[in-house]
């Protein structure tokens, strides 16, 4: 597997394109770099700045006076757009991509319809999400089409259609994130061993990428290899203690291994960061496990 520098990264579901960033939501990032005032390049500077620090609404701040001044603002459009998908407002992101297809060139018109695809799936609107990426597909094959369109097949379980799409992605851009998606595609279709090698390529590569130590985790898990996975899962935390779903999986893996006790504290931390996510399908499933712990 080659590997080439990380790309910019579009948040959907679970795939990996356009934008990069966890979401977080408004007003717990540290907004002590709002900036409103400067030129243009000093207000986009400060811009990019709180976006990868999580203050997504100082960002957009910005970008909001980069347009009323007329700095940049296509561009500023552009980013405000994709910040807007990532703190989960898509009719405000249409909005301004729309603002921005009147005018964009037809070679241009491509990652505008990607973005406004992965909106569209963000209103529930899988069809028009569909539709748009197929009209982005016949301008130009964009890679981020077939990133986050497979996403999308993934949420419709189209598996064959989300391998499909992975596979075009990572013909483009053999990147450790679209390896990644395969693997995790791998363990849905129920491919363990298929999974853990991608995941064990990825981290020969990179031992500190933590996502490819919970997916195998994960993946050794539902392959029934309880006591290794539980290994990658601590791994994982060991270097970000702040994954639900590691502490959620080495709980189950413990109740599969008769170790109860041990499961409730791993289960009931789970709980915790779910519930403090807004998660609350993760945080019942969570707690109904320790409900099956204490029998």
């Amino acid at each position: 597997m080659k590997q080439i520098p990380a790309e910019i990264k579009l948040i959907t579901a679970t795939a990996i394109a356009l934008i990069a960033l966890t979401y977080q939501p408004p007003g717990l990032a540290q907004s002590n770099n709002l900036q409103l005032s400067g030129t243009g390049t000093e207000l986009e500077a400060t811009a990019a700045r709180n976006f990868e620090e999580g203050n997504y609404n100082g960002a957009i701040a910005s970008w909001t006076t980069m347009v009323s001044k007329s700095f940049n603002p296509n561009e500023a459009l552009l980013n405000r757009a994709k910040a807007y998908i990532v703190i989960k407002q898509p009719l405000l992101a249409i909005a301004d991509l729309d603002t921005l297809e009147r005018s964009a060139k037809h070679t241009e018109k491509s990652t505008l319809l990607v973005l406004k695809a992965v909106a569209q799936n963000d209103l529930g609107n899988k069809k028009e999400s569909l539709r748009l990426f197929k009209e982005a597909e016949a301008i130009d094959q964009n890679p981020y089409v077939y990133i986050n369109r497979a996403s999308l097949y993934q949420e419709l379980g189209d598996l064959a259609g989300a391998r499909k799409d992975i596979s075009k992605a990572i013909a483009f851009q053999p990147t450790r994130a679209n390896y990644f998606n395969l693997a995790v595609l791998e363990r849905r279709s129920g491919n363990f061993a298929e999974c853990t090698n991608i995941l064990t390529s990825i981290l020969k590569q990179d031992s500190t990428f933590v996502p490819a130590y919970t997916q195998r985790g994960i993946c050794l898990a539902s392959a029934g290899n309880h006591q290794e996975a539980i290994k990658d899962l601590l791994k994982a935390l060991a270097i970000d203690p702040s994954i639900a779903d590691a502490y959620f999986q080495v709980g189950k893996s413990m109740l599969s291994m008769g170790k109860n006790e041990g499961a409730k504290t791993y289960l009931l931390k789970s709980a915790d960061i779910y519930l403090s996510q807004g998660k609350t399908k993760n945080y019942q499933d969570a707690m109904a496990l320790v409900a099956a712990s204490t029998k």
